[in-house]
């Protein structure tokens, strides 16, 4: 996963939905609205931290990250989690994290995920961070595992972490260094060294530049600027496994978007 334990301070890497908050030392947990203690990082400067939002019905708030995928590919999955006895999740609010893997028509084949936390403290012990496994396969099937097999036709995976609010209770979730880890099978295919990637405001260039990788041959590369297919102007240097790509045509002073 990119920025795993959240430590740009943003939803870099992530698709951010509802309320995901970025917190350091320097924030304090709820406690009524009267902080007295700071929040406790699990590993570096930041943590996530997920709650409702408060609009009196049902809403799920958290953040998700696509990554290839293949068939056969064995995963496994987890996330450090925390909830302090100052703003302890509470009433019918729960919270978990999920691994979806998905076709080519972007269909869920196959969801798993981990315990499910709730306010009663058996499923997480307060003022401590622990450990949270995805373990549990709950469509197509039901069952316990220990691993995560992508089913025939994944192209990817889906990491999400998910808080979710059925009414209007109170308390949060904090969340630090989360896992997505390819124990066997095929590497997917991976783009690294994006330019522009967003970070430099108004960054002057007339190109748009990245690395695609994979454990095969790549034998297609596909770019979409602006709603349109632009494949056929791009400049592909390297090797078969590892491309070098640029599109040269870009145009000072003019917003692009590529999804």
């Amino acid at each position: 996963l990119a920025n795993p334990g959240f430590e740009t301070g943003d939803p870099t890497g992530w698709v951010k939905y509802g309320v995901f908050d970025f917190n350091t030392t320097n924030n304090f947990y709820y406690n009524n609205n009267n902080p007295t203690t700071h929040v406790w990082i699990y590993d570096g400067r930041f943590s996530g931290k997920t709650y409702g939002q408060f609009t009196g019905g049902e809403n799920y708030d958290g953040q998700y990250q696509d990554v290839g995928g293949a068939a056969g590919s064995v995963l496994s999955a987890d996330c450090w989690v925390y909830t302090s006895s100052q703003d302890h999740i509470g009433g019918v609010n729960e919270a978990w994290v999920e691994v979806h893997f998905i076709d080519a028509g972007n269909n869920d084949l196959a969801l798993f995920k981990s315990q499910v936390i709730t306010p009663d403290t058996a499923t997480l012990p307060l003022d401590n961070w622990y450990d949270y496994p995805v373990t549990n396969q709950v469509s197509p099937v039901t069952q316990s595992v220990s691993t995560l097999v992508a089913p025939a036709g994944t192209v990817k995976a889906r990491y999400q972490i998910v808080f979710h609010q059925p009414a209007n209770d109170g308390g949060s979730v904090y969340w630090d260094d989360a896992r997505l880890n390819l124990i066997s099978g095929p590497v997917p295919p991976a783009i690294s060294n994006i330019r522009p990637d967003g970070t430099v405001l108004m960054q002057a260039t007339n190109k748009f530049s990245f690395t695609a990788t994979a454990g095969a041959t790549i034998t297609n590369v596909q770019v979409i600027v602006n709603g349109a297919d632009v494949s056929s102007s791009l400049v592909i240097a390297g090797s078969s496994t590892s491309n070098s790509v640029t599109y040269p045509l870009l145009q000072t002073n003019k917003q692009y978007v590529s999804p």
